[in-house]
């Protein structure tokens, strides 16, 4: 009976070990090399392995973009004068900024600047949400919770699913690189290949005190530490903003944002966001989009029949209320017509 079990116990470990093993050289995440990042087409847990790039490179950046997957079609380059890196994380939540923010001053990583995208997907995705996700759970979760860490990650079952990813997907070296020297792949004269006529359904429960409450904690670090926080909200598609506004809350949102750090206005119907052809989906904008929102909160120059139109409106608590009665403008015009389009 003893030889039994010694011989099952030897038979588990090397099974253990080479399900481990299967993992770490497969890693479809790249969270078991997260400095030598391999473009694999399967979209890797951009929040670790920026961290630990970060950490490992403590000196190598004054200048921090954070956000969903929409703040990644900012030129981080273009940021004139500043070593500037954009940590866009698919469906990045304002906790997880804050988690990183505590992390890097933690660890003397003092930023001259933070530059923070916010929209409605801020506060309307549950943030525990992206804990149970292998592209999404952060890094401050992660590592807290090694068993987490193992689960999501250590299961050979993950890792071989993803090979039939990986086994046709082509490496790239350039976004490799990218990935590295500015934290996303920019990519001019691109364009959307989606029907325009389209919503999503934006509806279910709200976030936003949590999301206020991160926000107003990373503006107070800000403070306390001489980090000058910048805060846009984006320039949503007209199809996503109508969403927005049929929740009901988001009046209430730019309110709130105001209260606690002044921010530059993107959103609204204006001609830019009227306009599909300055979208990849109805998510996502063009990087010539971005680099007109560099042109605004970087370099000071605003069009001024955009900002007419609210597009680059410096909102604190003193004119929010002129901010959305310029929007309100907008939705006089157009809320009704689109607000009966389809939801796809």
């Amino acid at each position: 009976m003893k030889k039994f079990l010694i011989k099952t116990l030897a038979f588990a470990l090397i099974f253990a070990l080479t399900a481990a093993g299967l993992c770490v050289g497969i890693d479809p995440y790249n969270v078991f090399h997260p400095l030598s990042y391999r473009e694999n087409g399967v979209e890797p847990n951009k929040n670790y392995i920026k961290m630990v790039y970060v950490l490992h490179e403590p000196e190598k950046f004054d200048t921090f973009l954070f956000g969903s997957s929409r703040v990644g079609f900012v030129n981080a380059q273009k940021l004139s004068g500043a070593r500037a890196y954009n940590m866009t994380g698919s469906m990045a939540l304002p906790r997880e900024h804050l988690d990183n923010l505590k992390t890097m001053l933690h660890h003397g990583i003092v930023p001259k600047n933070i530059i923070i995208e916010i929209d409605d997907l801020s506060y309307r995705n549950d943030p525990d949400d992206n804990l149970r996700q292998h592209q999404r759970a952060p890094y401050e979760y992660l590592r807290r919770h090694p068993l987490r860490f193992a689960e999501l990650y250590l299961c050979p079952v993950v890792a071989l699913d993803a090979l039939e990813i990986i086994r046709y997907s082509s490496r790239n070296a350039q976004q490799e690189a990218d990935f590295y020297a500015s934290g996303s792949t920019i990519v001019y004269g691109e364009r959307g290949q989606y029907s325009p006529h389209t919503r999503e359904d934006l509806s279910g429960p709200s976030y936003l005190d949590g999301a206020m409450a991160a926000m107003e904690e990373i503006a107070r670090l800000c403070r306390e530490n001489g980090v000058r926080l910048t805060v846009f909200v984006t320039p949503m598609h007209y199809a996503t903003y109508t969403g927005a506004l049929e929740r009901g809350d988001y009046f209430s949102f730019l309110r709130r944002l105001a209260q606690i750090t002044p921010f530059y206005n993107f959103s609204g119907y204006n001609d830019i966001t009227l306009d599909s052809d300055n979208y990849m989906d109805t998510s996502h904008y063009l990087a010539e989009v971005g680099d007109r929102i560099i042109d605004v909160i970087w370099n000071g120059n605003a069009d001024e029949r955009l900002l007419a139109q609210g597009f680059g409106f410096y909102t604190d608590t003193g004119n929010v209320e002129q901010l959305i009665q310029t929007l309100e403008q907008g939705n006089a015009l157009y809320y009704d017509a689109f607000i009966n389009e389809p939801i796809s």
